[in-house]
């Protein structure tokens, strides 16, 4: 992930194989995304401080599909 304000880098390593879609929060402290591992897909999220990212729920290929393209921020 790169912070263009700030000119910095950050690399977070989670155990995906895909990252299907990014959800940006207003305050910028964390994102949400959907990862998948083994054809299984979990909405997750990432602490931008600390790098910690935590499961918030398993998601089936049909909730995938029912997401906009659009870039989503939630607050």
């Amino acid at each position: 992930m790169y912070n263009i304000k700030n000119n910095i880098y950050k690399n977070f390593h989670v155990p995906y194989i895909n990252v299907v879609k990014i959800f940006w929060n207003s305050n910028g402290d964390r994102i949400a995304f959907i990862g998948e591992k083994n054809s299984d897909f979990e909405l997750c999220t990432i602490d931008l401080k600390n790098g910690k990212y935590s499961v918030i729920n398993k998601l089936n290929p049909e909730d995938i599909k029912s997401l906009s393209e659009k870039s989503i921020i939630w607050k």
